[in-house]
Order: C-alpha cells, then structure tokens, then sequence
C-alpha cells in the first residue's frame, strides 16, 4: 500500500514538474505574426501548413501568430494595407507578388537579409544564385524565396495527335510542339478544324484569371523580338507603349478567332476542362502536376515552353519575391524568423517542398534526378522549361499587380473592339501613373 502511495506521489509530482516546464516554455516563446497565402484545402496548401507546423515543433521557443488567406493575392493586399497605417507583419510571404516589397521598400520596414546570409554559411550555401542576381543590390537583399516560379503550359498530347499537330501532319506521327508564334495560331487552327470535322468543342486554351492572361501576353510580347525580351526583363514598366507590346496586343485579338475565354471564370474551370479531355492547352506553372497527377488523361499530359523567335523557346524561370521580415521588431523575433528561413531552406524541407508541393525547389544542392524518378510528370516539367532558351522573371515580379489587374481589365474589350489598342495603351500607362 505504501508503495502504491509513493508510486502515486512520483507520477504527481512528475506530471507537475513537466506542466511547470511547459508553462515555462509556453512563458519563453517569441511570438512572430507569419502571414501567407497558404490556407486553401489543395493538397499543396495542406502540406505548406504541415511544413511550417512542423518548425514549430522543432522549435518549441518559437510560436506562430497566424494570418493567412487561400489566396496570396488577398493576403498580400491586407498586408499592404497594414504598410498603409504604418505596420507591418513580422514575416510575410509575397508569393511572387513583388508589390508589396516595393511598398515596404519605400516604408523603409523591410529588414536587408544580406548580413544574415554573410553570417551564416550554411544558410548562404542553400540560397539559389538566381535569387542573388535577382534580389541582391547595393550588398543588400530583402526577399528570399522558398521556391522558384517556373511556369510554361501543359498541353493534352492526344488532342494534339487528333489535330494532326505532328511532324508527318497524321495522327500516327510524333507530336510537335509549336516553336514559333506563327506555328502556335496554326496549331489553332487545326485544332479548330478538327472540332469542325468531328462536331466536337474541344477548348484550345482559357484565360480565365489575370495571371494566365499576364502569362500569355508576356510571352508573346518575349517571343516578339530581342527588344520584346529586354522590354519582358523590366520590374514594373512605367510606358507600355513600346512596339512589341502594341503589336503582341493586335496579335492577341487572334483570339476572337478561337472562341478562347477571357476572364469569365476562374482558375480552378480553367484546371478542371484541361484534366477532363475537354481543352487541349492549360497555362499554369510546374506546380500544378499536383492537380493534375491523378487525373483521367494523366498518360497524355506533356509540358512544354512558350515559342519564340530565332529558334528560341521561352519560359518564366524566375526567383520571384518570398520571405519578407519587418525591420521594426526585436532582435529576438528577427533572429526567430531568420531561423524560420533558414529552415524553409533547408534541403530536407526543400526536398519536401518539391513531391509534396510540386513547387520548384530553390536549393542548388538538391539533386533533381532524384525528383524526376519520383515523379516524372512533375520532373519532366520541370527539365522542358529549365532547357527554354530565354528565361524570364515571373509576370507578377515583373508587373505591378494593379496593371496586371489593368491588362485583364481592358483585354475582352480590346479584343471585341469595343476599344482600339491605343485606347487600351493608354488606359495601361494611366494606371502605371497612378502607381508611381
């Protein structure tokens, strides 16, 4: 009996002592607000979560204060919104919309990373040179990212065979990929002309979201000219009225002519025909093979680069804007989310960004063979656009996210000539001056 007593004291005095501790770690926590685009119910979204979850349970000194949205396009507005009342979260994650780092940037809130980097070899290692050559200026960086944005289209082989897109033009011969612009409306056409002779309505492509729009326009206006690629390689253009941009617009009015969907949709239509049989191109990043690795048609899916000009082939490769920290905090939140960043580099999460996410991994030092043989839809994407000939920055790096609302604003009607491409120039380069 006394023994059972004693054994009852331990376990009490067990259980009390590990509260006390818990308690005392819960009291010594550095709280940071983390605001990301992260809390769709995707299997992408579900995993991002479970990776930050996962740095908190490694880090039990260090407690996230949740601020999140399914979409990284709202999210980042409400963070610019708090930049316009003089506040800012601890860490953000833009998700490629670089506008609101060019907003801290001139609220002078957000911290340069480059002394962390210097500081850190390890972390320094694990940092991608693109990102380098992108963001670093002056020996200063204030955005890393956790991922690269590689983006080109999906297209539907067998649709492709059917339409007789092939080198010996029958169904039986090896599809070829349009190379150039003029090789892509032909491609069109035959796509067109076997809806005709079949009675079928198989859907060329949707644009059914700005960025689809801003992707597809930006590569036509890169596949223009060599003056087309320099204009594609500006941050936030100020004068949209450039030849190639003009013309790249009076070519786009091509679309009346394929009964392609302009924004009276949204993404998810857009990904649900392609994964059905029902549309024969879909414009979206490398990411989305997680949406589409299970679907019915998964055998006939390919990706492929945008046309170009001279041989080239074109896709967006680019280092877009990520992690931002706030300058105006303690010491001890910074390091706190220079750990987080750390961590978000790493090669084993990195590793785990890319089969769970299918998000392009940043880390240099990962071997991509190995994800190629995990997962070839999601690996072979990813070799076809890191093999384009010209490689560009994200349109969402590259453009104010407010003249990209502008383009997908004005295009229906620029291509149903409810208002002329000078018209829709200007319209452009007025909301460029209400930018700057």
């Amino acid at each position: 009996m006394k023994k059972n007593k004693l054994l009852l004291v331990l376990l009490i005095t067990m259980i009390s002592i590990t509260g006390c501790k818990q308690e005392i770690v819960k009291k010594n926590q550095t709280e940071i607000l983390l605001m990301h685009g992260w809390d769709g119910i995707g299997k992408d979204h579900v995993a991002m979560r479970n990776i930050f979850e996962d740095f908190e349970k490694e880090n039990p000194d260090i407690k996230f204060l949740i601020n999140s949205y399914p979409y990284s396009n709202v999210i980042v507005e409400k963070a610019n919104d708090m930049l316009a009342v003089d506040k800012m979260p601890d860490i953000i994650f833009t998700s490629g919309i670089s506008s609101f780092l060019t907003y801290a940037n001139k609220k002078h809130k957000a911290l340069d990373l480059m002394p962390y980097l210097l500081a850190d070899a390890e972390l320094n290692n694990n940092i991608h040179p693109q990102i380098l050559k992108m963001w670093a200026k002056d020996e200063e960086i204030y955005t890393i990212p956790d991922v690269l944005e590689i983006i080109g289209y999906w297209y539907n082989e067998e649709i492709f065979r059917k339409a007789k897109i092939t080198d010996d033009g029958s169904v039986d011969g090896e599809v070829v990929v349009p190379k150039t612009w003029e090789q892509f409306w032909q491609a069109c056409d035959k796509i067109n002309e076997y809806n005709i002779e079949n009675n079928t309505d198989i859907k060329i492509f949707e644009l059914h979201d700005n960025f689809s729009v801003g992707t597809f326009l930006g590569a036509r206006v890169a596949g223009y000219n060599t003056s087309g690629t320099e204009f594609m390689n500006i941050i936030h253009p100020t004068d949209f009225d450039v030849e190639p941009f003009v013309n790249s617009i009076k070519d786009i009015k091509r679309l009346k002519n394929y009964n392609v969907d302009i924004l009276d949709g949204n993404i998810n239509d857009t990904r649900y025909n392609f994964r059905n049989g029902n549309s024969a191109i879909y414009i979206n990043g490398v990411w989305d093979s997680i949406q589409l690795e299970d679907s019915s048609i998964k055998d006939n899916i390919k990706y492929a680069t945008f046309p170009g000009y001279d041989g080239n082939t074109i896709s967006f490769v680019s280092a877009s804007s990520g992690y931002v920290v706030s300058n105006e905090q303690s010491q001890e939140k910074i390091d706190a989310c220079i750990r987080f960043i750390k961590y978000m580099m790493s090669e084993e999460v990195q590793l785990r960004i890319a089969l769970e996410t299918k998000q392009a991994p940043q880390n240099p030092n990962l071997n991509m063979e190995v994800l190629e043989n995990k997962d070839p839809l999601f690996g072979n994407a990813l070799k076809v656009s890191e093999n384009a000939t010209i490689q560009l920055p994200s349109i969402e790096t590259l453009w104010n996210i407010k003249v990209l609302n502008g383009i997908g604003n004005n295009l229906d009607d620029v291509i149903n000539n409810k208002i002329s491409v000078e018209d829709f120039i200007v319209n452009i380069n007025a909301i460029c001056n209400q930018i700057n």
